[in-house]
């Protein structure tokens, strides 16, 4: 069967069991035409695309949610999205503010742009551009993959998670908290005031392709290992993609600054931070951030 529909007037438009539809609109007129087993109400703005395949839609001015769909393309701007349980599917929009969702989809693709708040809850192989600004959260993803993007980013149980932030060069900050704890991103931890190694927060900042898998990480080409303790944290360093000759430039008080050379001949930098002292092993590969104020001991 084949769906074609206009549809725009309409608070809500709903529409069931469908193949190769098609629905536009904006908020000034409507209409639906040629379609078999398709249900339309309206009722708080908001439209509903239910258990369809090959969806082409373009929507102005209303909020949508898309269940049970795949392979749709997507066009929006001026509303809300909410994309549950859909596959291989394309999405780009301009919400003026809005807020997206994503729940359980596969190989989902994601542009969107203005001011926007994001959520990513148990997908798998998802690809989104974002703009600056918003907030971003991932929960319980795989491979998930940010182009751009907020600062204020959140990341719980996450697998395989690639940041590319521009705005930013390559650093991994250590700041520790008050009485409780929360990290950056954050792999399912819960806020303790009891365990003092946990009173700290790991921020990362990316000028290229950033990689977390649980404590390893990739910033820009540099690549290390994060364990901690009560007292200090330790970044072991490893060298990831083409750089070449990774070795620890400086150390100044609560900062080491370390350098490598990528396959183009280009020097790139990371900045590791820390709340007191750094300082690196005799190894020559690990830095140690300390915990502990010695000024206050």
């Amino acid at each position: 069967m084949f769906a074609s529909v206009l549809a725009a007037g309409l608070d809500n438009l709903s529409t069931r069991n469908n193949s190769n539809s098609k629905i536009s609109g904006d908020n000034s007129s409507g209409k639906v035409e040629g379609n078999s087993n398709t249900k339309l109400y309206t009722d708080k703005s908001i439209l509903n695309i239910l258990e369809n395949s090959n969806c082409n839609l373009n929507f102005v001015n209303v909020s949508a949610k898309l269940t049970n769909s795949s392979n749709s393309d997507v066009t929006w701007k001026n509303g809300d999205l909410m994309v549950d349980n859909c596959s291989n599917s394309q999405l780009r929009g301009d919400p003026d503010d809005g807020k997206c969702s994503f729940n359980s989809n596969s190989n989902l693709k994601f542009s969107g742009k203005g001011t926007i708040s994001c959520e990513f809850r148990n997908n798998s192989n998802t690809d989104a551009s974002l703009p600056e600004g918003g907030i971003v959260k991932a929960i319980g993803n795989s491979n998930l993959k940010i182009n751009g993007g907020s600062q204020n980013l959140v990341v719980e149980d996450t697998k395989n998670l690639h940041i590319r932030s521009t705005p930013f060069k390559n650093r991994f900050q250590v700041v520790q908290q008050g009485k409780w704890f929360s990290w950056l991103p954050s792999f399912g931890q819960q806020p303790s005031c009891e365990n003092e190694a946990n009173n700290l927060r790991y921020e990362l900042d990316y000028a290229k392709t950033g990689k977390i898998i649980r404590s390893k990480y990739l910033a820009g080409d540099f690549s290390f290992d994060l364990t901690h303790s009560r007292d200090e944290v330790q970044v072991q360093l490893g060298s990831g993609g083409n750089l070449r000759d990774v070795r620890i430039d400086k150390v100044s008080g609560k900062s080491v600054i370390v350098t490598g050379t990528g396959a183009d001949g280009s020097r790139q930098e990371l900045e590791i931070q820390g709340p007191n002292t750094v300082s690196v092993k005799d190894d020559g590969r690990t830095v140690l951030i300390s915990l502990c104020d010695q000024a206050g001991l």
